[in-house]
């Protein structure tokens, strides 16, 4: 400890190097151990099962539909409970004046009880308050209650609106139960499943139909049944649904897990678990450079020590001994790392934390963490920490005791750990960096490809009148009036009226007049709300029929716009103008073809183009409108403003629920993929960081060896860039053997990445290719960073005094 103090130089770097590598693991595994690994606090699991419908030919876990739960929920003889939540959904919900985004769950009254827990506050909604016409309550997550209502006890009896609806608070969830699955997404409002339609959510999603099957069903066993009794119980019920409903049932079989072995969902657990290690792996890479960092700098500073150990071993002292109080020092200085690090992913957690997100995750630093944390402390310990004590241990006593050391150059073995240690942290650096250049090309492509629409100019507002007490009768003509206000804003060149947010799709179930039957009817194909205007707003051409116009009414025959993609490939030909097609769960609703659309793409950059898209008219159903589309050629920004304003103007009560260019629209579906990407860049520029100050210590350490060999050059007429080349020149050719072989590595996976890609749907839309330009970059930025790493020291020795470093070496 005194001698680290007393070298408080070395230590502040080493435990700053160290801190930097264990802080951005541990931040990163408490991401991983809050989805993986961590379990909801007082859920009694004994006797908990998960139950899930199976689909496909292969009959894997999936869902269950509502009525299926019914089904289940009547084996009382082997289930003490059964219990249904859905997965998470978006809703708004106003309070203190603003509108909100938050998560939702819509679930049973036996939900609570079934798992074994109790309210933190107040109640649970019970059997009553979940049938159809009975007043809205809500269950606040105890999060959300904490952060955004104050934790103030006096919530209970609040009413709020959720989603335009009024719903009285009743209840806090309890602390740390955070969602139905374990993951760590926080659940904001828990709502009685009767209330799905009224918040606006489809009803069809409480039908038997293999296309809702929206819940997930948790069930407590009864004293001595066990789980594969409930298996077999379960068996006879999904024979009997799909003989009972061959057509609305999947009749693949019913599937029951203990809810111990299931983490998250049957099919997505392998697949979080191989993305965890994944990113682990990723991350661990940066300690990796760490620790050879700190190894090369522990071989410097073993060099420099060899006099001192050449007394211990005179005196005495065995090699393990040695060994020994070497290895006291650096694991003294990784625990001291792990306590930097601890303290950045502590940091980093509170800072994500304080962003406003629409979603809340749940990233306690539990002891699962901190334990991470010590691990990873003392693994790096002992890796950055033996080599170089066992190679400090094998000096040349002689020599050193004759104080000879200091003053001959170091020997240019080629094949030693201290050069394999600086090729380690370039190839690691480039291919971090080119990691992170696969990212951003991703990026690129997607920004530019070509949508099939005009998004120069377009801003949105949406808004929601049922906030401000407005009938639904009484909000289509607030609508109608903020359009033409809107419209009548200088520089406006068009607005008109649609449902949504612009190009957001809603999946349907669709059976096209005509078809196969053989071939059953379209699953979830993509529709967008639009109305009069709306393909001249975006300038999406129409190639046959017409759009939507005025004469497209509530008692007109229902009416669609249909792309090129569904065109071709659900009618046979482009010119589908006068065919039909209905949703496939009413009889009643067929819609006729008026008009073929240009394929485009929609709000969602990382879908692939093209795929079936149709357009309905809100005007013809009783979904009004909620958003206000309009083209400026005064540009976009300028316009939200003035909207608002208008919107102000008609009462100041309507809230903005979104407002925003079409431009910013699209580049929140990107969100996803900045983020790797910054993550992936952090990581390089971090690798790279790192990198180089070991190549400066080498080079620092490498000057104050050959102080004496310097002098002699400098003595006999060398000249200062000489000198400088003389001194980098071994550090150069380490550099460039490091970035071949990152640059080969690279390569390969690149390769291997193209060669794996499968046809699925977010794979198509980029597949990865060799680009060597952004290689050389990255190969040349390897190269600017070494060398002002290692030009600093030798330009420092090029302008020593020849007569005294011949002096003092």
């Amino acid at each position: 400890m005194r001698r680290l103090i007393h070298d408080w130089r070395f230590t502040a770097s080493a435990v700053l190097i160290l801190g930097l590598g264990v802080g951005a693991n541990t931040a990163i595994f408490s991401l991983v151990n809050t989805v993986l690994f961590r379990t909801q606090p007082g859920v009694q699991a004994d006797g908990l099962v998960n139950i899930y419908q199976n689909v496909g030919e292969e009959g894997r876990p999936e869902a269950n539909s509502y009525p299926a739960y019914l089904d289940m929920a009547a084996y009382t003889d082997v289930f003490a409970g059964t219990a249904a939540a859905s997965f998470p959904t978006g809703v708004d919900y106003k309070a203190d004046g603003g509108v909100r985004t938050a998560l939702g769950a819509f679930t049973t009254s036996t939900y609570l009880s079934v798992i074994g827990l109790r309210p933190s506050l107040g109640r649970w909604f019970d059997a009553s308050e979940e049938t159809p016409g009975a007043e809205i309550v809500a269950v606040l997550g105890h999060q959300t209650w904490r952060t955004r209502f104050g934790a103030s006890p006096s919530v209970i009896g609040r009413t709020i609106r959720v989603n335009g609806a009024p719903v009285i608070i009743i209840g806090v969830a309890p602390e740390g139960h955070n969602n139905s699955f374990n993951a760590g997404i926080v659940t904001d409002f828990w709502l009685p499943i009767s209330s799905i339609a009224t918040l606006g959510g489809p009803p069809r999603i409480l039908q038997r139909r293999p296309d809702e099957m929206g819940f997930l069903v948790k069930a407590r066993l009864r004293d001595g049944v066990t789980v594969a009794q409930a298996r077999a119980a379960m068996d006879g019920l999904g024979k009997r649904l799909a003989a009972e409903y061959p057509a609305e049932d999947p009749g693949r079989g019913i599937s029951v897990f203990a809810a111990a072995d299931v983490r998250v969902h049957p099919q997505a657990d392998p697949v979080l678990a191989a993305g965890g290690s994944v990113l682990l792996i990723v991350v661990a890479l940066v300690l990796a450079i760490a620790c050879s960092n700190l190894a090369t700098l522990l071989l410097v500073r073993g060099a420099s020590r060899a006099k001192e150990v050449s007394v211990r071993l005179a005196l005495g002292a065995t090699r393990g001994q040695i060994v020994r109080h070497l290895m006291a020092e650096s694991l003294l200085v990784a625990l001291a790392g792990g306590v930097a690090g601890c303290l950045l992913a502590w940091w980093a957690v509170n800072a994500l934390g304080a962003i406003n997100l629409p979603i809340i995750v749940d990233l306690t630093l539990d002891y699962r963490v901190f334990a991470f944390a010590l691990a990873a402390s003392l693994a790096s310990g002992l890796a950055f920490g033996l080599a170089p004590a066992l190679r400090a241990t094998r000096p040349d006593v002689l020599p050193s005791l004759k104080e000879e050391g200091d003053g001959v150059s170091p020997d240019h073995r080629w094949l030693s750990l201290k050069n394999a240690l600086i090729v380690f942290q370039v190839v690691v650096s480039f291919v971090l960096l080119a990691g992170t250049g696969l990212f951003v090309r991703m990026l690129i492509e997607m920004r530019t490809q070509d949508l099939g629409y005009a998004i120069d100019g377009v801003a949105y507002l949406q808004t929601d009148a049922r906030y401000a007490g407005y009938t639904p009768a009484q909000a289509t003509a607030v609508y109608e009036d903020l359009r033409r206000r809107v419209a009548a804003v200088p520089g406006v060149e068009s607005a008109v009226l649609s449902r949504g947010l612009p190009m957001g799709t809603t999946g349907f179930t669709l059976v096209v007049d005509g078809a196969d039957a053989a071939a059953g009817p379209i699953v979830n194909l993509s529709s967008i709300w639009a109305g009069p205007g709306y393909f001249e707003t975006l300038r999406i051409p129409i190639l046959h029929g017409r759009g939507f116009d005025q004469t497209d009414r509530r008692q007109t025959p229902r009416v669609a716009v249909i792309n090129e993609t569904m065109a071709r490939r659900h009618f046979g030909t482009v010119y589908a103008v006068g065919r039909r097609f209905r949703y496939e769960n009413d009889a009643n609703s067929w819609l006729e073809v008026v008009g073929v659309a240009r394929d485009t793409g929609t709000a969602d950059l990382d879908e692939p183009l093209p795929q079936p898209l149709f357009y309905v008219a809100f005007s013809q159903s009783d979904q009004p409108p909620t958003t206000v589309l309009a083209r400026t050629s005064l540009g976009a920004p300028g316009l939200l403003s003035a909207m608002q304003r208008e919107l102000r103007a008609i009462d100041p009560a309507l809230p903005v629920i979104a407002a925003a260019t079409m431009e910013q629209r699209l580049q929140d579906s990107l969100y996803g993929l900045r983020v790797a990407t910054t993550f992936m860049g952090g990581l390089g520029a971090l690798g790279l960081s790192l990198a180089s100050v070991g190549l400066y210590a080498i080079v620092a350490f490498s000057v104050s060896r050959r102080s004496r060999e310097v002098g002699i050059r400098m003595a006999l007429g060398a000249r200062k860039q000489q000198v400088v080349w003389v001194v980098a020149r071994d550090v150069a050719i380490l550099v460039g053997i490091g970035t071949a072989v990152g640059l080969a590595l690279s390569v390969i996976g690149i390769q291997a990445i193209r060669a794996g890609v499968g046809p699925t749907p977010a794979n198509l839309l980029f597949r990865p290719s060799v680009d060597p330009v952004a290689l050389l970059l990255i190969a040349a930025l390897m190269g600017a960073t070494a060398f002002v790493a290692a030009w600093l020291p030798a330009r420092r020795a090029a302008k020593m005094d020849p007569l005294v470093a011949l002096r003092h070496s």
